[in-house]
């Protein structure tokens, strides 16, 4: 039990320090770092990372996604999920069938950003996408 609380505390710190690294304003919402049980998880809002309907990066993003590339390559042994999102807009565009395929498409292009990152691709355990299908949106 004491190890349980000691490793998790350890994850605490990686977290804290991850998070000023990360972001100058400490009461962001759109970055979270956290100690979660896995380990280190990094949550950022699809609004940072995304245009609506898109997967491509945003050039402005590029900053966090290289620091958290930084992060993840000061702890070699930690393997990596990457799991995209979507918003909760009904697709629009012809690029993807539906969400789900968007909410792919954007862990993809999450797992295959690295200019300049370097993150060892087999590092990364599983990527996948997810959706919730807002309740407004008719079935």
């Amino acid at each position: 039990m004491q190890s349980q609380k000691t490793v998790q505390r350890a994850k605490e710190a990686i977290a804290k320090k991850a998070r000023s690294r990360l972001v100058a304003d400490e009461k962001s919402k759109d970055v979270v770092v956290e100690g979660v049980k896995e380990g280190i998880r990094f949550t950022i809002t699809g609004r940072v990372l995304f245009e609506s309907g898109q997967s491509q990066v945003k050039p402005s993003a590029h900053r966090i996604l290289l620091t958290i590339a930084e992060i993840l390559n000061d702890m070699p042994k930690l393997r990596i999920r990457i799991e995209g999102h979507t918003d909760d807009s009904p697709i629009v565009n012809s690029i993807y069938r539906n969400n789900w395929r968007l909410s792919q498409a954007r862990a993809a292009s999450v797992l295959f950003f690295s200019p300049g990152s370097r993150i060892d691709r087999s590092r990364a355990d599983e990527f996948h996408g997810l959706f919730r299908v807002p309740a407004s949106i008719p079935q």
